[in-house]
């Protein structure tokens, strides 16, 4: 629930705000903190209209993305290209070694070569 939730915080202007909110509410009370309630609650906190929230979590836009996200992250798993967290996927590859955890200047570079 917390994806549709940052989706939807997205289209709010609340992305990073809702971000930091869901984790530091994981570490007060773990995996509940991504519950439907308090997600719908953390959006209320925010200052967000629950009802417009509501409507987006199960909007067919948000529906969609998370669709195509599970759709990259299976056809991703099953290349071998996908193993865990944390992965970056550039143009639907992944640059960087199995189990290695790029530096940031590593990840830029390859961002900046692939938008060119």
């Amino acid at each position: 629930m917390s994806v549709r939730g940052s989706l939807c915080a997205l289209q709010f202007g609340k992305f990073w705000e809702t971000h930091d909110r869901y984790f530091a509410a994981y570490g007060q009370v773990g995996p509940s903190a991504f519950s439907e309630e308090r997600v719908i609650q953390t959006a209320a906190e925010m200052g967000i209209p629950e009802s417009d929230f509501v409507a987006c979590l199960y909007s067919a836009e948000v529906e969609n993305l998370m669709s195509v996200a599970a759709n990259i992250v299976s056809t991703q798993r099953e290349a071998g290209n996908f193993s865990g967290t944390p992965t970056v996927l550039i143009n639907g590859e992944n640059p960087f070694a199995q189990g290695v955890v790029p530096r940031w200047n590593e990840v830029r570079s390859v961002i900046e070569s692939a938008a060119q």
